[in-house]
């Protein structure tokens, strides 16, 4: 994925890539872990900007816009957690790395939580029965 792509682009390519290695290594393969923290950073940068998502700190877009990001949120959420699996296999609990991916997942929780519990609740049933 070049640094040159805009951020949708690169969402795009990404998750492809992600879904080929998906389909052909084991989840908890440390390539694996890298494009999903590549998704991750991406997910952060496409809500900070607000890039095709209108303003992010409004729901100026209306409910299209808050869809969006739910999803984007959705997406990061998910993501984290799979590379939180990893890091617990392969680094210490006081790791700086997994702080970082703790706060990735928590902000992430903490917004659906906020705008959508329902997705939350649906999407993430096998992992917060």
């Amino acid at each position: 994925v070049s640094n040159t792509l805009p951020p949708q682009q690169a969402l795009e390519q990404v998750e492809q890539l992600h879904d080929e290695l998906a389909a052909r290594l084991h989840p908890r393969h440390l390539v694996l872990c890298r494009v999903n923290r590549l998704l991750v950073q991406i997910c952060l940068t496409l809500l900070t900007k607000g890039e095709s998502l209108g303003d992010p700190s409004r729901k100026k877009g209306g409910d299209s816009d808050v869809e969006k990001r739910c999803g984007l949120v959705l997406l990061q959420v998910s993501a984290s957690l799979e590379v939180l699996e990893t890091q617990k296999l392969f680094m210490d609990s006081s790791h700086c790395d997994l702080a970082s991916t703790l706060h990735d997942l928590s902000t992430g929780l903490e917004f659906l939580l906020a705008n959508a519990p329902q997705l939350l609740t649906e999407e993430l049933k096998h992992t917060f029965p």
